[in-house]
């Protein structure tokens, strides 16, 4: 045998010996995002502009595939780069991860604060860029490293997404009018509405003069009580004006309540107050506008509407 075999034979043992790590290791197109799992979800599925929201990544190797080295995994929002949740880590096919000395090597969660820009917007990054959606906040993960797949390396390339729903604007509404009226009586009919885009949850409605509200059937107001978005509902009742109302007497109407969002915080509650002032009819006089007592829900706030916005002159 002469030294050209020899050589040839040296090549070809290489080739043939290639290294993978663990050995046996390879699966069908290496490390391009077939060996690879990991996800991003976010910790709430509904928020509000000015909540805080978490990300919870993960980054890993399939079971039977190579080891991943250099592996590097980040999280980009709509505003850019959030945090790097691995940085040059060693991803092993049984889940274990080896983190050198000083490297960020955590699962989160990684927070953030939802402002106006951000919702509806897309998100990009190395790996991927993605369009806005009507009321979302997005984000994307990449993952990226080196699989130790054979004599030739092959690049890691990982991709998650994850969005949540934001409620634009959490909100109730309190009306109020005027019904007959006497030195010793006054009665009053309003409503609640749902004027935001979330279902609304334990509704308190109270009246600063009087602690009983009632249908307009005459039964009990049951408290709390939930609204969907855009519903509404009646209420009536009466109050005795002070020894010193003998011309007008006013009465503050005051409704709470929050969303359904499991965030809760500030951001989910909505509180709105309507204060009246009743003219009070004198002993013997006679009723005029507005002393009027409402049975038609629809009449009612078509009137209630049109006085709040001034449509027309009393």
């Amino acid at each position: 045998m002469n030294w050209k075999s020899i050589i040839l034979l040296l090549a070809f043992s290489t080739a043939a010996l290639a290294v993978e790590d663990p050995p046996n290791c390879a699966l069908a197109h290496g490390g391009l995002g077939n060996t690879s799992q990991g996800g991003l979800n976010f910790g709430v599925n509904i928020a509000h502009v000015g909540d805080t929201v978490s990300l919870f990544p993960a980054l890993g190797m399939v079971s039977n595939a190579c080891n991943c080295i250099n592996a590097t995994g980040s999280i980009y929002i709509a505003t850019g780069f959030l945090a790097k949740f691995l940085d040059n880590v060693t991803l092993y096919p049984t889940g274990a991860v080896f983190c050198p000395s000083g490297a960020q090597c955590s699962p989160g969660p990684y927070s953030f604060v939802i402002t106006t820009p951000m919702v509806g917007a897309g998100v990009s990054s190395p790996l991927l860029t993605i369009g806005g959606s009507a009321n979302r906040v997005k984000a994307i993960e990449n993952g990226i490293g080196t699989v130790t797949a054979g004599a030739i390396n092959e690049q890691l390339s990982d991709i998650h997404t994850a969005s949540t729903l934001i409620v634009v604007h959490p909100c109730l509404q309190v009306f109020d009018m005027c019904g007959a009226s006497s030195p010793t009586n006054i009665s009053f009919t309003g409503y609640v509405m749902n004027c935001g885009d979330v279902t609304m949850t334990n509704i308190i409605v109270t009246n600063n003069r009087t602690t009983s509200l009632f249908n307009l059937d005459g039964t009990p107001l049951l408290q709390p009580f939930s609204l969907t978005s855009g519903s509404s509902t009646n209420f009536k009742g009466n109050f005795t004006p002070f020894g010193s109302e003998t011309a007008t007497a006013t009465n503050t109407m005051i409704v709470s309540g929050k969303d359904t969002t499991t965030i809760g915080g500030p951001n989910a509650s909505s509180t709105n107050t309507v204060t009246t002032v009743c003219d009070i009819t004198p002993a013997g006089g006679s009723c005029t506008c507005p002393c009027m007592i409402w049975n038609n829900p629809i009449e009612f706030r078509q009137y209630a509407f049109a006085r709040r916005y001034r449509i027309f002159a009393e």
